[in-house]
Order: C-alpha cells, then sequence, then structure tokens
C-alpha cells in the first residue's frame, strides 16, 4: 500500500468516523497517520508502537494498515496493549482484503487482535475515538474494572463499529474473552450504529457480550451471543448485554438499529439495579436475524431498576422478545414506574402473518410489589403476548397496571385477530391490586384462546379490578376466541371486582370459553361481579359451585344463610316481563339478608341458553334496594332499554355492605320471557 492509498484511506475513515459520532471531521492535514507494517509486539511499524505515537501526538489520529501477507493477520500481543489516551482511529477495514458488513453479507475482517499475553484487549481513556474492523479475541486476563474484556471504554464519545470481539475471523467460532467483549465504564458513546457496515459481532464472551457501567451509550444494529450470519448461537456465557448504569438505549426504531441478541446461554438483556430509564427498543430477543426461528437465551429481559421503557408506540419500536427458554420479560425486586409497550413477546412477524415462536415459560413475569405499565391505552402500546409455553402474564407483584395487550390472539395479515394460545392462563394474579383494563374501550385487553382460564386470581388476590376487557371474544363480540376453561377463574380470592357500575366505563364482554364465563371456588368471597356481558359460553355465565355436575344454577334458601363462593348469594327472581314504551317492565323478587341493601342488574337475550343458562348478552340497567325483616324485596323495575317481545331477561344481586360499596355477587337467575 503507498502512501497516497493510505492516506486516502485514513481520511475516508476519519470522516465517516466522525460523521457516527456526530462531530466534524478536522482537515485531513491535521491529523497524523501512523501505519501498522508488521505483527511483531514492539518496534517500528508495530501496533503498539503506532499506539505509543499517536498518544505523543496530540489532537485526533488515525492508525493504518498494511501487513504483509494473504490471510488473517494475527497479533499476539505479549503483554497489554498501551492504553488510547488521546483522540484516535484505528481502522482496521484498510488492511487489504477486509471489508465490511453489508444487508446481506457478513463483514471481512483481517486484522486479529489475539489477547492470550493480555489483561484486556484495547483500553480507551480518550474522548472522540472509534476502532472499526479488528477481530479481538482469546483475552485471558482477569482482575479490576476491565480485566478480561476485548474493549474497555473509559472515555466519553466513542464509538466501537464493525469488529468481532470474541470469536474468530470468520465471526462462526467462540474464541472467548474471559470477562465481557466490551465494558463501557465512560459517557455518550456508541456501539455499533445503524448501517449494516457499523455492525459488531460480540459473541463467545465468558460473561457478557456488553457492560454498560456508564450512561448515555448508544448499543445499536449488533450481533451479541449470534454468529456473524445471525443464523446460529455463539453466545456469550452470562448473557447479551448487562445494564448497570442510567440512561443507556439499547436498539433504535430507525431500520438496521435494532440487535440480534440471541442464543446466550444467560439473560438476553439484564437491567440490573441502578439502571434506571434505560430504553430497549427494535430488538430481536431470542431469535434468529430474520426472526423466523428460535435462537434462544435462557430468558428475554430481566428488569430490576425504575423508569425503564421496553418497546414503544411508534413503528419500529417493538422488540420481538420470543423464543427464550424461560420468561420473556420479567420485572423483579422493586422495580417500578417500568412501561412494556408495543412489544411482539412470544411472537415474530411473519410475510403470512404473525408467526408462533413461543417463550419456553411465561411471557410476562411481573415480580416486583411497585406500580408497572403492560400495555397502555395509548395507540400502538399494546402488547401481543402469545404463543408462550407457560402463562402469556404471570403477577406476583401488587399493584400492576395491564391494558391494551392481546394475550393469546396477534393481529393477522387482514387486520384480524388470530388464534395463538398461551399455553397456561392469559392472566394468572397471584397480588394484590391489579388492575386489568380500563375506563375506556382502548384500555381492552383481549384475552383469548389460551389453553386455561383467559384470567385466574388466585388465593392471594384481593382488590383487583376487572374492566372492559375482551375475554374469549374480541371487543366487538363478533369473533370466537374461546379460553379452553373458564373466561375468569376466582380461587379462594377476596374483595375482587369485576366489571363496573359506571356507565360509561365499557363492560368486560366475556363470551365462548370452554367452561363458565366467570367461575368461583367456595373460598372466593365478596367478589362483585357488575355490568358484565357475559354469554355464549358452555358452562354458566357465573357459577358459584364447582362441584355441581353437570353445571347449574344453585337453588337460592330463605335468608341466604349458606356458606360458598360469594355465600352463595341468592340471585333475583323474574315473575314477569313486558315491552312498555318507557323501555322494558320487569316484575321480580329477591330473598336473601335481612335488612341488607342490595343492587340489582337486569340483562337481556334474544334467547336462553341450552340447558337454562342465561346468557347476559344486553345490559339493561339495575336498582338499588334494601330487604326488609325478612330478607325480602318485592319491586317492578321499567329498565330504560327497550326489549321486544320473544326475547328473555334475568338478574343477578349484589349485596352493598355501604353506599356505593360492593361485596358478593349471585349467579345468574333464570331467564324470562319478555311477553
Amino acid at each position: 500500500m503507498n502512501r497516497s492509498t493510505i492516506r486516502r484511506a485514513a481520511v475516508t475513515a476519519l470522516v465517516f468516523t466522525c460523521a457516527g459520532l456526530g462531530v466534524p471531521a478536522p482537515p485531513a492535514s491535521a491529523f497524523a497517520i501512523y501505519v501498522v507494517t508488521n505483527v511483531n509486539d514492539a518496534g517500528a511499524g508495530s501496533l503498539r508502537d503506532a499506539i505509543d505515537m499517536a498518544n505523543g501526538s496530540p489532537g485526533l489520529d488515525s492508525i493504518v494498515f498494511a501487513l504483509p501477507g494473504a490471510g488473517p493477520r494475527v497479533i499476539v500481543p505479549q503483554s497489554d496493549l498501551p492504553t488510547i489516551t488521546d483522540p484516535l482511529i484505528i481502522a482496521g477495514y484498510t488492511e487489504p482484503g477486509a471489508s465490511p458488513a453489508t444487508a446481506t453479507t457478513p463483514a471481512t475482517l483481517t486484522v486479529v487482535i489475539n489477547g492470550t499475553f493480555m489483561t484486556t484487549g484495547l483500553t480507551i481513556a480518550a474522548d472522540n475515538s472509534a476502532v472499526s474492523g479488528i477481530v479481538i479475541n482469546s483475552v485471558a486476563g482477569a482482575g479490576g474494572d476491565c480485566g478480561g474484556a476485548g474493549i474497555c471504554v473509559r472515555g466519553d464519545h466513542n464509538l466501537i463499529r464493525g469488529n468481532y470481539i470474541g470469536t474468530g475471523n470468520a465471526g462462526a467460532v467462540a474464541l472467548q474473552n474471559n470477562d465481557s467483549g466490551v465494558i463501557v465504564l465512560g459517557a455518550d458513546n456508541q456501539i455499533g450504529g445503524e448501517l449494516p457496515a457499523d455492525r459488531n459481532l460480540i459473541s463467545g464472551n465468558r460473561l457478557f457480550g456488553v457492560e454498560l457501567q456508564g450512561t448515555g451509550t448508544k448499543v445499536l444494529g449488533n450481533r451479541i451471543g449470534s454468529d456473524a450470519t445471525g443464523a446460529n448461537a455463539l453466545g456469550n456465557g452470562s448473557g447479551g448485554i448487562l445494564v448497570n448504569g442510567a440512561n443507556n438505549t439499547i436498539g433504535s426504531d430507525q431500520a438496521g438499529g435494532g440487535n440480534v441478541i440471541s442464543g446466550n446461554p444467560g439473560i438476553g438483556v439484564d437491567i440490573d439495579n441502578g439502571a434506571d430509564f434505560t430504553i430497549v427498543r427494535g430488538n430481536l430477543i431470542g431469535v434468529n436475524a430474520t426472526a423466523t426461528a428460535a435462537l434462544a437465551n435462557d430468558s428475554g429481559i430481566e428488569v430490576s431498576s425504575n423508569s425503564n421503557e421496553i418497546g414503544g408506540f411508534l413503528t419500529g419500536t417493538a422488540n420481538v422478545v420470543s423464543g427464550n427458554t424461560g420468561v420473556g420479560v420479567e420485572v423483579d425486586g422493586i422495580a417500578g414506574s417500568n412501561q412494556i409497550v408495543g412489544n411482539l413477546i412470544g411472537v415474530a412477524p411473519g410475510p403470512m402473518g404473525p408467526v408462533d415462536i413461543g417463550n419456553g415459560d411465561d411471557g410476562v413475569w411481573l415480580r416486583s410489589s411497585t406500580v408497572n405499565f403492560l400495555g397502555t391505552d395509548d395507540a400502538g402500546g399494546g402488547n401481543t403476548i402469545s404463543g408462550n409455553d407457560g402463562d402469556g402474564v404471570r403477577v406476583d407483584g401488587n399493584d400492576q397496571d395491564i391494558k391494551g395487550n392481546r394475550i393469546g390472539t396477534a393481529v393477522g395479515i387482514a387486520g384480524t385477530l388470530v388464534p395463538m394460545p398461551n399455553t397456561g392462563n392469559g392472566i394468572t394474579v397471584s397480588a394484590d391490586r391489579t388492575i386489568i383494563g380500563g375506563d375506556n374501550p382502548e384500555s381492552a385487553n383481549v384475552i383469548g384462546t389460551n389453553g386455561a382460564n383467559g384470567i385466574e386470581l388466585d388465593a392471594a388476590t384481593d382488590e383487583t379490578v376487572i374492566r372492559a376487557n375482551a375475554i374469549g371474544t374480541d371487543p366487538a363480540g363478533t369473533i370466537t376466541l374461546s379460553n379452553a376453561l373458564n373466561g375468569i377463574l376466582i380461587t379462594d380470592a377476596d374483595t375482587n371486582h369485576i366489571g363496573s357500575v359506571d356507565p360509561l366505563v365499557p363492560p368486560n364482554r366475556i363470551a365462548f370459553n370452554g367452561l363458565a364465563g366467570i367461575a368461583l371456588s367456595a373460598g372466593a368471597l365478596d367478589n362483585d361481579i357488575l355490568g358484565n356481558l357475559n354469554y355464549g359460553n358452555v358452562g354458566l355465565g357465573i357459577n358459584l359451585d364447582l362441584a355441581l355436575a353437570p353445571p347449574a344454577v344453585v337453588p337460592n334458601d330463605f335468608q341466604d344463610p349458606d356458606a360458598g363462593a360469594n355465600n352463595l348469594q341468592n340471585y333475583p327472581i323474574i315473575t314477569a316481563a313486558a315491552p312498555v314504551a318507557a323501555g322494558t317492565a320487569i316484575n321480580w323478587r329477591l330473598n336473601s339478608t335481612p335488612m341488607t341493601m342490595f343492587r340489582v342488574e337486569f340483562f337481556a337475550a334474544a334467547a336462553c341458553g341450552a340447558g337454562g343458562i342465561s346468557p347476559a348478552e344486553t345490559f339493561l340497567g339495575a336498582v338499588t334496594v334494601v330487604t326488609n325483616a325478612n330478607g325480602n324485596v318485592v319491586a317492578a323495575t321499567v329498565p330504560p332499554v327497550a326489549t321486544p317481545a320473544g326475547t328473555v331477561v334475568m338478574a343477578t344481586a349484589t349485596e352493598m355492605p355501604a353506599a356505593a360499596t360492593y361485596a358478593s355477587t349471585s349467579e345468574i337467575g333464570a331467564c324470562v320471557a319478555v311477553v
């Protein structure tokens, strides 16, 4: 390589690198160019000598390569190379035969640093430096904050692009560095970029691919855990990316900015304590580079800090977190105010519609007892959590907020919902004060086709609110998306709230499920079930006695002294119904606990269901009453909704311990024809 060619290559590297760093390139005459001409450990023409000379030359300089011979040129330093202390570009692509990656082909790298005798591969203590086109592997050292790392970035505003770190020069085999591939201690650095040429391959390292200890770093467009093709696993031993510093960004909503973080034996992305305000978007986590098959991490994303954003609302922000051996996304410890929005968890996009590449356990596991947000009622904010081998969502921490998601279904290429079941429940809750759904149509979760129940509230669950959801169907009630068992199962859980009395809040639509719409075990007490549309299920709309086979409405008893689910609350008996100008005139009576306030709700349907099941297809209205000393109420009510002759009406009763306070709801009483 002659001097003119060397200078042109160095200037090209300088201009491109400065653009990547967001800083203007200095004039070509303002920086020195040092040429590595041999693979010797030291002396003239060595890499060691070039770094020493650049450190002694104030301002930005460049190192280029003109190594003789064919094939990869391997430099084996006998001790650590000098720390880079002055701005420097190391341009490995200047070596003959080297070429950066394209959209379809991996990079060809011909300069290799073998770190067998090194503590750290390269250490960058300067600012505004860059390393590209280098293979760094086999670093054997240990100790300190960077011992065993392929690259240690101590400075700020540095760029690491187009390198192979922890692999051979073809990117096909692991040649591990003894710690993590890249450790970033400084601020506002960039690992990779949005162009194919920027892509680092960071795989095969003993611990993590990337560790972010500092703040403000962007990790973009890399392959972390795979081989150079993105099709096969090489893995980093502890996981893909460990984040310990705040305000870092992993991935991008721009084309090419997402990382492939797959094939790691540990966690794909571990957002650890102190790593607040991390953004993770546009990545493939647990699948190959084409998102067509699993390339599993042990788990996808684990969050142990606050105010992080996983995914986003805009096109390109969705992470595909699928194909992992364990959980897709886990939030644990006391992590709070995290937003998990707009992601595909257990599925991947395909040319013919969504593809099931489920995680091997739950899609999302919310373990933290500080409020976090899974989905949102904003457009584009709902997650698709489907195809997973456990539950879609498992909640073991209090105060979680779940809205706007598709759980057990996915949006097909025609825009319609298609089945993609989770093997277990759609949502399992084992904690208090979870909110599932919300107060407007956009907050509805669509929970259908799951292999067990749509939602299960178990014995550790109190004060959960379930509103405005579609369970077993779509929000319009036009598609059958049956959950295999019950729409909602309440197992020994107390004081939960299914539905709302607010006319502005959409009802839960619970339809077409394989057993009951809502089923309660014997120990489930004081659960109110209000304003829901509950029809088309194979079993009862509300089942308070699971022991009855086949399922049947529990007979009323005088003054309701019996015990069981919701105290086996008596239901109203409708004696007559007729259409009138003001709506529907309904004569009814209730016998229950004496001197007690009740809310009585009325529903209508086109016809009674099979076996006498009363399907609550339309909400007509409600009235508040108080039983007398004998526990009786006899009344005539005219809900202001017209029901034509030939339809049927039915009712429920809900105990009210005080005004605007609701407790046990009855089963749906027998349907009576409107005549």
